[in-house]
């Protein structure tokens, strides 16, 4: 798991990350902390993270959590936002 600036994130070709958004701090915390399955952490491919980022005004302020896909999978459930396709990240139903 890494930070990446935002200005600067090109999209990869493949689908082994998925990516959030978040504040800096927060962005800094996940990563140091590992991440929360009680907090519902949205997800994104790379395309989708692409138009997320073409709406954020203060980007200066915001960074990108990048983490590969197949190491949180078993707690991600398939979901829209926004109309478009993302992941949430809770934990495994019972």
């Amino acid at each position: 798991m890494c930070v990446l600036s935002p200005p600067s994130f090109r999209p990869p070709s493949g689908g082994a990350f998925l990516y959030h958004l978040a504040t800096v701090d927060t962005a800094r915390t996940l990563v140091a902390d590992g991440l929360p399955l009680a907090e519902e952490l949205i997800f994104r491919s790379a395309a989708h993270l692409v138009e997320d980022l073409a709406h954020v005004s203060a980007m200066d302020e915001m960074a990108v959590v990048r983490v590969r896909r197949r190491l949180i999978q078993p707690w991600l459930t398939e979901d829209r936002q926004d109309g478009r396709p993302c992941y949430v990240l809770g934990p495994v139903p019972s």
